[in-house]
């Protein structure tokens, strides 16, 4: 399998075998392990391909718990939260416009674009309709606040695999899909929607932030905030952080995330992190945890499903195919 990894000229092709497992948490069959052909033919040494994305490697260091149940037993909520939902709605508007924005459409068409966008993905998305009608408002909102904006998109919604790490058995890859990719006059930065229901700054000690500007080879990030108060003005409720990360920084990032893979490949337990349980909006596995273990099968059962198994590369493979 060809998989791209060009974000306009900056890296090349990694050719990965169909059969490259997208969990590097589940076990691979011996006969399906990824082979470094030269160093296959020259010592008969196999190397192990681990792909992993922000969302596992802070999973990893939130919670190793936390890890079994998402990326090893494929867990998820039953039901998924609105918030997400939500996140994804505003996503759809936001991915039209800068399309038409790159294609250098009047931003009034592009918001229109945008708008009638979320207006089809409300009902695949399973959000109520007044929910929905206040999330297109609020991308009406903010096409209209920055309306003079100079940002030149470059990339909507890419996704990128590299390589951050390699030695003879074990090759480590680095995925995500970046927001959008822009150029202003100096600098090429990778942007990160994110929506808010309260203010927050955001943390600059971030996986998604220093992965992604990693990917880049850059050193800037910008943090796009859509605050969803009703009762906010718009220069309240949209604000852009933009975070700079010298490379000593990133760096170390990359030492610490192979430190984590390493540990999660060599795991044959995986503990409960108490510290983490209420953190953000809260584990979505604390009923699991709160339960005596004798009754977990049926929480289990009640309160989860079994999803198809987390691939860090399914946007590259779908336009691959």
């Amino acid at each position: 399998m060809r998989i791209m990894t060009e974000l306009n000229g900056i890296y090349p092709i990694i050719e990965l075998p169909e059969e490259v497992n997208p969990n590097p948490s589940l076990p691979i069959p011996a006969q399906f392990n990824v082979m470094n052909q030269n160093i296959m033919n020259q010592n008969k040494i196999e190397q192990q391909v681990v792909i992993i994305d922000s969302q596992m490697l802070s999973s990893m260091q939130n919670c190793w718990r936390e890890y079994q149940l998402r990326f090893r037993f494929n867990l998820k909520p039953s039901s998924t939260p609105d918030y997400f939902k939500n996140g994804s709605l505003l996503h759809h508007g936001l991915a039209k416009y800068y399309e038409g924005i790159k294609l250098g459409l009047p931003k009034g068409e592009c918001k229109l674009r945008a708008m009638q966008r979320m207006h089809e993905s409300i009902p695949e998305l399973n959000i109520e309709a007044e929910a929905g009608n206040w999330l297109i408002q609020t991308i009406d909102q903010y096409c209209d606040f920055y309306k003079n904006d100079s940002l030149v998109p470059i990339a909507i919604e890419q996704p990128f695999a590299k390589i951050i790490y390699e030695e003879p058995t074990l090759k480590i890859i680095y995925a995500g899909v970046i927001d959008l990719l822009i150029q202003d006059k100096e600098h090429r930065k990778a942007v990160d929607h994110k929506s808010e229901t309260r203010h927050y700054d955001p943390s600059d000690l971030d996986n998604q932030f220093m992965g992604y500007t990693e990917s880049i080879e850059g050193s800037w990030f910008m943090v796009n905030k859509i605050g969803l108060q009703k009762t906010l003005k718009p220069e309240q409720k949209f604000r852009r952080y933009v975070i700079r990360y010298e490379k000593p920084r990133l760096n170390e990032w990359l030492t610490n995330t192979v430190i984590y893979v390493k540990e999660m490949l060599e795991r044959e337990q995986f503990p409960m992190n108490l510290t983490s349980c209420e953190k953000f909006k809260g584990c979505a596995f604390r009923s699991f945890c709160r339960s005596i273990p004798a009754v977990r099968p049926l929480i289990l059962e009640r309160e989860y499903r079994v999803d198809e198994p987390w691939d860090p590369i399914k946007r590259l493979r779908k336009e691959n195919e």
